[in-house]
């Protein structure tokens, strides 16, 4: 027979509720008689748990237990929190009281990496999908999908402080979110780009990946786009003569070929042709 070594009783917590939902205003802080798990889908702001005001943002994961005062708190009103709420009961990790949840060593909110944000967010809409089917056995169905989020979680962050700091999987995580934005751009240069699309299929908000990105980079993620077309484009021009403006702005991602001119000739201070006639 196999014993847990993460919890005391079997991992059987009565699921609550899931649900998701912004705050666009101040909440008053209030208190649970049970955990809650807060993700922050999309968003900046801060929250106050038990006196202490943490700043979050997209990726953050606040811990809540029963008791614990808390209220979100408002910073930005065009980039309101998105939250992911988990709440349940019943919980019995090994060497801690009984129903709660918290790592030694880490504040109640926790900055996760891409492979976990992706573990809670596709776990987590699973869930919603199965509370608006209505099959039979959604709870239970729920309940499972519950059970592997905590284990995502608990995995993630049962290593010792010392070896794994939080601050290391902020500075991860924002490296980790630049590098897939060059890395898919330099691959996908020739087709449409928006950064709605890159931020959803990252399951964070335009305006923090641009943010991000601007932080780290620099420029902003369409100016860096922009530059890549363009080199993009002088190679070509150099390296195939024959081909017209017409399709080397095609071969660059961009439908309009006065559109293109116009972008080249405000970068680099000439057109296309004029540059081209440079080469010669």
């Amino acid at each position: 027979m196999h014993t847990s070594d993460i919890f005391s009783k079997s991992l059987n917590p009565l699921f609550l509720f899931a649900v998701k939902y912004d705050r666009t205003a101040n909440g008053f802080p209030h208190n649970h008689d049970y955990i809650e798990l807060l993700y922050i889908d999309s968003g900046v702001g801060k929250y106050e748990i038990d006196q202490t005001v943490y700043p979050v943002e997209a990726g953050s994961l606040l811990l809540i237990n029963p008791g614990v005062d808390h209220a979100n708190i408002v910073t930005d009103p065009k980039d309101p929190l998105v939250i992911l709420a988990l709440g349940f009961t019943d919980l019995h990790l090994r060497g801690l009281p009984e129903n709660t949840l918290t790592f030694p060593g880490y504040s109640p909110v926790l900055m996760t990496d891409s492979r976990l944000q992706n573990q809670i967010t596709s776990l987590f809409f699973h869930m919603l999908s199965e509370k608006e089917q209505n099959f039979p056995g959604k709870y239970d169905m729920m309940r499972c999908y519950l059970n592997q989020i905590l284990l995502h979680v608990i995995r993630a962050f049962m290593k010792a402080p010392e070896t794994n700091p939080p601050m290391q999987f902020i500075s991860h995580r924002k490296n980790h979110v630049v590098r897939t934005i060059l890395d898919y751009m330099e691959e996908h240069f020739q087709e449409r780009i928006s950064l709605e699309g890159i931020a959803s299929n990252m399951y964070l908000s335009p305006i923090y990946i641009s943010r991000l990105f601007k932080e780290e980079m620099g420029e902003s993620p369409i100016h860096h786009l922009i530059q890549i077309r363009l080199r993009k484009a002088m190679e070509l021009m150099e390296h195939h003569p024959d081909y017209s403006i017409k399709r080397i702005a095609n071969e660059v991602g961009y439908d309009d070929a006065y559109h293109f001119s116009k972008i080249f000739k405000k970068h680099l201070n000439q057109t296309p042709s004029e540059y081209r006639k440079q080469l010669d």
